[in-house]
């Protein structure tokens, strides 16, 4: 059993490739036998992590331009230079990660063939040989090749793409065609042509075509006998205007989208200044009223969700913290200590009159989470563990908040400008779609235009501003802030009535700064006992209490959000259409 085990493990691959990788060259040079048989030289330059390349060759696809047979084939190993270094060895089955071997098979008249390079973060290269039989044709008038060297089936993006295409000898009556993306470019060479395209997409065709002298190839197989010069020129110059014209709208496209990306740009500066302007006329928030940067009382009775709201124009959970707090300061909540860190809530038997919003707080709390009387700080922190109670949780909190948000607008501390900003949020979502038009037209800054367009819709219709009233409350709400952030530097005479302390424990929860405060707190009592022997509030002389609450009122609210997530023939440009030439297959890394 431990033998099988072990020859097991000796089959598993050793590695795993992330395969990733460009082509960064593709050259071919092939030349032309007075026979008409063609020999073709490819060299094929990898660049990445791999464990090798397919090259299929179609070399007879019943066309008349077709080649009988492939042979000769070699295939070695080569440098970026395109040198060869060493014959790879044929074999029946290749392993990943291996170098230097490679499979053949011949079957519906197209070579495949996979070859073993492996590379991890390096260039690496390929050199096929082969020879295709009776590729050259000949006419009456002219002898003609037409060959598809890279067929629409290669499934790799190529760079730097070259084909050489010789004869036996010179010839001044050569004529050269190249077919494919129309940014190639092909020439004449005194016995041949070169093409060559700096980029080709996945899944395009390249194929060459060239008419010479019949004398160059007088001993090739196949004949037409027929003149077809004629008939070549006419297709090619047909194929040629229709690059042309092709050529002709892609320079206007291109114009077209760069000025439309001038347009983008121009739009895209009005736009964010147009949204400076709207927010210094319109949102522009007043300069602080108050002579001093502290203020000592209360400004209002508003509760801490109220001032919550004023400040940020949102209400978070550390107003719901608070508001439970302030119910214990008023002494509809009455507290007792369970240890040094937990506490048991009871529902007081106080008559008084509940808002709306505390009504909700006080259902969660004892009726929700409790036994409808008592509920302890354990049981808020632990209770959306699950997602039903999670569900529940959320659905009361965000029904707490959406009725103290409601309670908090009747207030009239911010100004009503629903229409500006319906108006300017309409405006603003007309640049965003012609962003997405240009887009579309194929501008890529068009892109530019739709995300600062939206960004600035998102500012202006989420931008606020108070009231004159609701301008002062707020500086004073941030100087009492202030106030208590620098109790620690205050001497007793400075400070505020003892009475007093309680509430600015409540408010300081909302502010964030309950811990401050706390301490501050602590450090007063140790140093002045007796002038604070007198006062007896719970919430005051147990300072745990106001952190143990903000602590389980935080974990049950995290917990929650938790559980809920889950032409002529002179050469030039390449033409359109072709692909009607002999050859043809594909290829692609592995």
């Amino acid at each position: 059993m431990k033998r099988i085990w072990f020859l097991i493990i000796l089959l598993l691959p050793l590695k795993v490739y992330a395969i990733d990788y460009d082509i960064t060259k593709f050259k071919i040079d092939a030349h032309v036998d007075i026979n008409g048989d063609m020999t073709v030289n490819e060299c094929i330059i990898q660049t990445g992590n791999f464990n090798g390349f397919k090259r299929d060759i179609l070399y007879n696809s019943d066309s008349i331009y077709s080649a009988s047979d492939i042979t000769d084939i070699r295939v070695y190993t080569a440098n970026i230079n395109c040198d060869i270094i060493n014959e790879m060895t044929l074999v029946n089955n290749g392993s990943l990660g291996s170098t230097g071997y490679y499979e053949k098979n011949n079957i519906n008249n197209q070579l495949s063939l996979k070859m073993y390079n492996y590379a991890n973060n390096e260039s690496k290269g390929y050199y096929i040989s082969y020879k295709l039989l009776d590729v050259a044709l000949l006419h009456n008038d002219v002898g003609e090749v037409y060959w598809n060297f890279i067929g629409k089936d290669f499934q790799d993006p190529l760079n730097d793409v070259s084909i050489q295409l010789t004869l036996p000898n010179n010839d001044d009556s050569i004529k050269v065609w190249a077919h494919g993306p129309l940014s190639g470019e092909v020439k004449s060479i005194s016995n041949g042509l070169v093409a060559t395209i700096s980029s080709v997409k996945e899944y395009t065709f390249i194929d060459t075509r060239m008419t010479f002298n019949r004398n160059q190839i007088i001993n090739a197989k196949k004949n037409t006998h027929q003149d077809q010069l004629k008939t070549i020129l006419k297709e090619e110059i047909s194929a040629a205007d229709k690059a042309n014209k092709l050529r002709k709208y892609d320079n206007i496209k291109y114009y077209i989208i760069k000025g439309i990306d001038v347009l983008t740009i121009i739009l895209t500066i009005f736009i964010i200044g147009y949204t400076i302007y709207i927010i210094n006329k319109h949102f522009k928030k007043d300069k602080n009223p108050l002579p001093v940067k502290y203020y000592r009382e209360f400004p209002t009775e508003d509760t801490p969700s109220n001032v919550e709201y004023l400040i940020n124009h949102r209400v978070s959970v550390k107003s719901f913290s608070a508001e439970i707090s302030n119910l214990i300061r008023k002494k509809l909540i009455t507290v007792s200590p369970l240890n040094k860190k937990e506490y048991l809530l009871t529902k007081s038997t106080n008559n008084e009159e509940l808002s709306k919003s505390d009504n909700i707080l006080m259902n969660l709390l004892f009726n929700t989470i409790g036994n409808s009387k008592e509920v302890s700080t354990k049981e808020i922190r632990n209770y959306p563990t699950s997602n039903s109670r999670a569900v529940k949780f959320n659905n009361q909190y965000l029904k707490w908040k959406t009725v103290v948000e409601n309670e908090s607008t009747k207030k009239n501390y911010f100004e009503n400008q629903t229409k500006l900003k319906y108006k300017k949020g309409l405006f603003l979502s007309i640049f965003f779609l012609l962003g997405i038009v240009f887009m579309a037209i194929g501008s890529i800054i068009g892109i530019l235009l739709s995300i600062i367009s939206f960004v600035c819709m998102l500012i202006i219709i989420l931008n606020f501003k108070r009231t004159t009233e609701g301008n002062n409350y707020y500086y004073q709400w941030i100087g009492l802030k202030n106030f208590m952030l620098d109790f620690s530097n205050m001497s007793d005479k400075e400070l505020p009535e003892i009475t007093l302390w309680e509430k600015y424990l409540v408010y300081a929860t909302m502010f964030g700064i309950a811990k401050s405060v706390e301490k501050v707190l602590k450090v007063k009592i140790e140093a002045n006992p007796e002038y604070y022997h007198n006062f007896n509030s719970f919430i005051f002389l147990t300072s745990n209490l106001t952190s143990s609450i903000n602590n389980s009122v935080s974990k049950a609210y995290s917990s929650t959000s938790s559980n809920l997530s889950s032409g002529t023939g002179s050469g030039g440009g390449f033409s359109s259409g072709g692909g009607g030439g002999g050859g043809g297959g594909g290829g692609g890394g592995f």
